[in-house]
Order: structure tokens, then C-alpha cells, then sequence
């Protein structure tokens, strides 16, 4: 698993060994900045992992394409980041964090349909933090290579936003459906499996956002 994780990294790495940007002179950054990186690194290593996961198990085509996508353009952005980072003196780390690897974990439990649904779900929220990140190194952040990084990725983690929600709208369904005997059936037979599995992957996801709000406090 742990080599799962450090792909992205350690591509990153290799490609920008001896590069003229790690030649330039080296910038402090402030500690936004530096959190920023960190947690952008972190956020496109879960990324990719669950993109390679979603192209493994995904039910429906609309999330394996998707998933290949995410892969492909976050280990971009990965690339980008990781040279800024070398330029700048931070380390970045190995993995993602506890939580998205829970989170990670509970998408490999997952399967069929409900699978899919859990990954539009995981992989939205996921964004919607990334998003949120961004727009505070923007607000915040002072080095400018940094921010830069953060301006440069707003497009494509709106446009994989808004990708997953065309996905989401693809299965919104009525609400109930004639069973033909007087009553009503759920038209989604895995729903409860999924909702459980999503409730629980919120919840880590929103501890995950609680806490950084903490540290920025």
C-alpha cells in the first residue's frame, strides 16, 4: 500500500533532479504557504490513488473515465507542486493523510453500484476541500510561486467538481416507485448500503475539514 501512496511522489522527484527551477534562488516561505503545499501533495496522492482504484472498480464507464482523468491531471499538478517545494526547502510527505486513507479504505470495501456512488460522493467532497485550500493560499499565502501553484489549479479541480456532479445527477431518481401490489419500493436497492458507506466517509471528511479550520485559527 505504502507504494501505492509514493508513486506520485517519487515521479515527481525524478523528473525535477537537476531542473533549473530547484537552481533558483530560495524563498522563505510563510507557514500558510508551507501548509498549503502540504496539503495539496496529500490531496493529489489521495486523488490518484482513488482514481487508479475507481478505473479498477468502477461499474460504470462515466467513473472510469473520470478516474483516469484524475490520475492523469493531478499527477500534473503534483509534478508542478512537488518542484516548488524542493525550490523552496519543504518536505513533503510520503502519504496522504490518516483520514483520506480511511476514506480510501472504505471505497476498497466498496462494490457495484454502490461503489460507484461512494466515489462520485468521496471524490466531491475530497474536491470541495481542495477547492477551499486553494482559496485560502490565495487569501492568505505570501510566497509567490505558491500561490501561483494554487491559481493555476482552481480550473481543473472546478472542472473534476463539476464532472463528479454530472455524474451525482445521473443517479438522482424518483423518489419512490409503484411496486404494483399497492405499495412502494426503493428504486435504488443498494441505497442503504450506500448511504451508510457515504455517511461514514463524511464524517471523516468533515473532521478532516474541522481540524485544519482548528490549525488556522
Amino acid at each position: 500500500m505504502r507504494t501505492l501512496w509514493t508513486i506520485a511522489a517519487v515521479a515527481a522527484a525524478v523528473l525535477l533532479t537537476g531542473s533549473p527551477a530547484a537552481a533558483r534562488l530560495r524563498v522563505e516561505p510563510s507557514a500558510q504557504d508551507r501548509q498549503y503545499l502540504v496539503a495539496a501533495h496529500q490531496s493529489h496522492l489521495a486523488e490518484i490513488a482513488a482514481g487508479r482504484l475507481g478505473e479498477q472498480q468502477g461499474t460504470s464507464a462515466g467513473v472510469r473515465e473520470l478516474a483516469a482523468t484524475f490520475v492523469h491531471e493531478h499527477a500534473d499538478l503534483d509534478v508542478r507542486l512537488s518542484g516548488v517545494a524542493q525550490q523552496l526547502g519543504v518536505r513533503l510527505p510520503a502519504e496522504p493523510t490518516e483520514d483520506q486513507q480511511r476514506v480510501y479504505a472504505s471505497l476498497s470495501g466498496a462494490s457495484g453500484t454502490a461503489f460507484d456512488r461512494l466515489w462520485v460522493s468521496s471524490r466531491t467532497q475530497a474536491h470541495v476541500l481542495a477547492m477551499n485550500d486553494g482559496e485560502t493560499e490565495l487569501a492568505n499565502g505570501s510566497e509567490q510561486t505558491v500561490k501561483q501553484l494554487a491559481a493555476d489549479a482552481a480550473p481543473t479541480l472546478a472542472a473534476h467538481h463539476d464532472a463528479l456532479g454530472r455524474l451525482a445527477a445521473q443517479w438522482s431518481p424518483p423518489a419512490r416507485v409503484e411496486t404494483g401490489s399497492g405499495g412502494f419500493a426503493d428504486p435504488r436497492p443498494d441505497l442503504v448500503l450506500m448511504l451508510a458507506a457515504g455517511l461514514g466517509v463524511s464524517i471523516v471528511l468533515t473532521g478532516l475539514w474541522l481540524r485544519r479550520r482548528e490549525r488556522r485559527a
